[in-house]
């Protein structure tokens, strides 16, 4: 498996989480809701639409048990086994969580419920890198974002473990920490070598990555 390859795929697959928690409300064209029940306070300025909800936006589909809109606050929940998908001609991008929440003030996004968002290339190559974690949050304005909690990176035959994953877009950076991240690399199946230490910084634009603090090598023959 190609380092610089992984370097690049991992960072895309992150930026894919921004695109997925904004989802429906920032795409754009025509949205088609569908339910088998609506409910409107017009006072409160509150839609709740229950029941199978499929919401339509664009490339964008998001599927959920309920899908609520604040307009008064800018916010729109969906929760009960949500899931989203994104097609692009390059890309396909899908997500999983228990609930999600969009936030357009504050232009924040946060998925929690074991939430997976999964990247795959349409090139040809079917690339796909798939990140999990217990809990999603996207800082849109200051393009950054943070994955807690038993956070796992797969792609192919190398996957990436921590307990927190943040990253920044403008300096196409990712900082790995707690639990003792660690990058174990497979071949055939078979672990072939783990790397580990108390911080990992990977930049992937410069296909460099930097282990610090407590490094340790295992490599198998």
């Amino acid at each position: 498996m190609n380092v610089k390859i992984w370097f690049s795929a991992v960072f895309s697959a992150i930026m894919a989480i921004g695109l997925t928690t904004t989802g429906i409300a920032a795409a754009e064209g025509e949205l088609q809701i569908t339910s088998k029940k609506l409910e409107v306070d017009r006072k409160q300025d509150i839609t709740v639409f229950s029941g199978n909800v499929i919401a339509v936006k664009s490339s964008t589909t998001i599927t959920a048990d309920v899908l609520e809109n604040y307009a008064k606050n800018g916010k729109v929940v969906a929760a009960g086994n949500v899931k989203s998908v994104d097609f692009s001609e390059k890309e396909r991008i899908d997500m999983r969580c228990g609930k999600a929440e969009y936030d357009e003030k504050m232009s924040y996004s946060i998925l929690t419920g074991n939430p997976v968002v999964t990247r795959t290339k349409r090139d040809g190559t079917e690339e796909k890198v798939e990140i999990s974690g217990k809990k999603m949050e996207i800082y849109r304005e200051k393009k950054e974002g943070v994955v807690t909690g038993n956070v796992l990176i797969k792609q192919e035959e190398i996957l990436g473990k921590s307990e927190l994953l943040r990253y920044y877009s403008d300096m196409k950076k990712i900082v790995l920490t707690g639990g003792g991240p660690t990058i174990e690399c497979y071949e055939a199946g078979e672990l072939s070598a783990a790397y580990s230490a108390e911080v990992v910084t990977i930049y992937s634009d410069q296909n460099r990555v930097i282990f610090e603090n407590a490094f340790n090598a295992d490599i198998y023959p």
